[in-house]
């Protein structure tokens, strides 16, 4: 019966472990300076986009915002950035509501993913009624891109930059299964467990 005892957890330490990554893109701040929704907007600069790894995937938009309207409505997406410039949306667009007046984060939960190697920045538009949002001002001309309207269109159509970086952000998670690493600590348990059986 010990033999088999010391067989089940030396089993156990040989087995994978499952890990799980998260990170968050985009600025997670509040802004100092506010502004009305106009046009459609998206992160571009390096510190405010994603590289992504095998196996990753979009799970939230974070918004940080505010309506003078009743109700009123915003669109969060992911778009591709290359050389700088959004190009092509990622998946479909999330829908964040509102009727207050006063700042709030708000978030919604999707699942998209990733495509290994493309880097991908977060965008806001497709407003129905007044939408404000939070934002600062950085260093260069290049963190954030105009599109020619509000709507976030499956092609980003126009890319006129500004230095300002808004409070919008996604978070990304990945799975990845270990199941041939052994620790030096694992092998020193298995083989403490082997002496003991002796």
């Amino acid at each position: 019966m010990r033999t088999y005892v010391i067989l089940f957890f030396i089993c156990l330490l040989l087995a994978g472990v499952s890990t799980a990554e998260t990170g968050t893109v985009g600025y997670t701040g509040v802004g100092n300076s506010d502004s009305r929704l106009t046009y459609a907007r998206g992160h571009v600069h390096s510190n405010e986009t994603h590289t992504a790894s095998a196996n990753q995937k979009i799970t939230w938009f974070h918004l940080y915002f505010s309506t003078l309207d009743d109700s009123a409505t915003v669109g969060v997406a992911a778009y591709v950035i290359s050389s700088g410039v959004p190009t092509t949306r990622l998946g479909q667009v999330a829908t964040l509501s509102s009727t207050s007046s006063s700042y709030h984060w708000d978030s919604v939960a999707v699942d998209i993913s990733m495509v290994s190697g493309t880097t991908y920045g977060m965008a806001v538009g497709d407003t129905t009624g007044d939408i404000r949002l939070k934002y600062n001002l950085g260093a260069n001309g290049d963190h954030r891109s105009f599109d020619a309207g509000s709507s976030l269109n499956t092609s980003w159509n126009q890319d006129t930059r500004s230095s300002a970086y808004y409070s919008m952000y996604f978070t990304w998670e990945s799975d990845s299964a270990t199941t041939t690493s052994i620790t030096r600590r694992r092998r020193k348990l298995i083989q403490k467990l082997l002496n003991s059986g002796n």
